[in-house]
């Protein structure tokens, strides 16, 4: 029997997000191409929703054509470096079809270009692909742009985990962070944009460790390991971890814990590298210059 591990993404705003939605915009102003369909998007004809906080950007507008109220929503969920968390469109004119960029990989069919947040507007191209939730022969293909302005910037209930690294000489941002602890052992996951997924496990959470540096292999009390999705592409609501879509890979390397911050902020500042090798022994990645906080 398969063994399918069904878990939630938690969006790394999501405890504190609060959301406005503003239908008089001053000059937000959303273009968008569906099909051969042009449609403008302003504050005559849609309501915006926008907020920025825990690192991350929420942007997007429901647009009423005709006598139609909410013809369809188009939702941008950003990093403030503009890397794709989500994007998702609902077409209520079409039995409220849900459309998501893919899961794990959203970056391989979808592209946010000139991305700017200055001065409290946010705006960026977007151009790509979207699978209906469930169905993913049925693709959505969106081209467009957006300027919103009158960014809310809210402060954030709790501190933000971040991680980044360099893979092949690419700097590669973790969007999505999930954590999963049983008894005394702790899982922290990150996901890319680009289909990786890092989990750093320990037999205690990551606050308690000393600060120091930590050589590690696959049987390390702390360790970090590397996955690479190669399942096909498709959208939901809530992504599985079918094991079989993954590759792992055997990872050794060094995890420098270097400072337990424990004031109003209080979270584990480090740094790390890794050799990932496949089943061969075969180095295939190498990890560099990797930093979190989390």
């Amino acid at each position: 029997m398969k063994k399918y591990i069904v878990i939630l993404i938690v969006l790394f705003f999501l405890s504190c997000s609060t959301e406005r939605n503003v239908k008089s915009q001053n000059n937000s102003k959303l273009v968008i191409k569906i099909g051969d369909e042009i449609l403008t998007l302003d504050k005559d004809n849609s309501t915006f929703s926008l907020n920025e906080n825990c690192n991350s950007i929420h942007t997007g507008a429901s647009y009423n054509q005709g006598n139609y109220v909410n013809s369809f929503l188009t939702e941008f969920w950003l990093t403030k470096y503009g890397t794709i968390v989500n994007v998702k469109f609902v077409d209520y004119l079409d039995n409220a079809k849900i459309y998501n960029s893919i899961d794990f990989k959203p970056k391989e069919t979808f592209l946010i270009k000139n991305f700017s947040d200055l001065n409290g507007t946010i705006s960026f191209d977007f151009e790509g692909d979207l699978y209906e939730v469930g169905n993913h022969n049925n693709v959505l293909t969106i081209i467009g742009s957006i300027n919103h302005e009158e960014t809310v910037d809210i402060d954030c209930s709790y501190y933000p985990s971040t991680l980044q690294t360099e893979i092949e000489g690419n700097q590669i941002i973790f969007t999505k962070q999930i954590v999963n602890s049983t008894g005394d052992n702790y899982e922290y996951i990150f996901l890319s944009d680009d289909g990786f997924k890092l989990s750093l496990f320990s037999d205690n959470e990551l606050k308690n460790f000393d600060e120091g540096v930590y050589g590690f292999d696959e049987n390390t009390n702390i360790r970090i390991n590397l996955e690479k999705y190669i399942g096909i592409n498709k959208a939901s609501v809530y992504p599985q971890f079918n094991p079989s879509e993954w590759i792992n890979y055997a990872c050794t390397g060094t995890l420098n814990i270097s400072e337990q911050v424990n004031n109003s902020d209080q979270y584990t500042d480090g740094s790390f590298n890794v050799i990932a090798k496949d089943a061969n022994g075969e180095i295939v990645y190498q990890l560099t210059n990797g930093i979190f906080k989390i």
